[in-house]
């Protein structure tokens, strides 16, 4: 089901519209991230991470089987499935046990492991407007996400599409 559609006018929004999203995250959250190369996914992992307080640096994992990073609640489990066989063959042998973490799990190019993740994922493909803009639609089941996307949507309004003071 569509939740959402969000036109972001620049990568700080994208990050800051992620950030509010991530301080309203939950253990076993699954994030599945869809977009051609550039489109933002990583730059929207970036925002999420700061909303979970993670001050660590955040990049993509792509040749990298997946990167970790401590938040000051939950973890934030990265993945890349861009070298999709590899990542099926992970997930295959057990390792899809990650996706019942204690944490919260992002998966970038995630349609190429669609069959792995749990049917209440929260789906969010990013397209090219333009050079910097963006668009979003979100996708997943109303219950659990509908709260949290419209708190985070109605923070990032609150400050005009744009980085709120925290």
């Amino acid at each position: 089901m569509e939740l959402a559609r969000i036109e972001m006018p620049h990568g700080e929004a994208t990050q800051a519209f992620a950030a509010a999203l991530g301080q309203r995250l939950w253990a076993g959250a699954v994030l599945a991230l869809a977009g051609d190369l550039g489109a933002g996914k990583t730059t929207f992992v970036r925002g999420l991470a700061r909303g979970m307080g993670i001050e660590d640096p955040v990049s993509s994992p792509t040749y990298t089987l997946m990167h970790s990073y401590q938040g000051s609640g939950l973890d934030l489990y990265h993945f890349d499935a861009w070298m999709e066989g590899r990542q099926k063959a992970f997930l295959q042998e057990g390792g899809d046990g990650v996706l019942d973490t204690d944490g919260v799990v992002v998966v970038e190019w995630a349609p190429r492991v669609a069959q792995f993740l749990p049917e209440r994922v929260l789906q969010i493909e990013f397209s090219h407007l333009s050079e910097c803009s963006r668009l979003l639609v979100i996708r997943g089941n109303q219950d659990p996400w509908e709260s949290a996307l419209d708190a985070a949507k109605g923070e990032f309004e609150s400050c005009g599409g744009g980085a709120c003071e925290n």
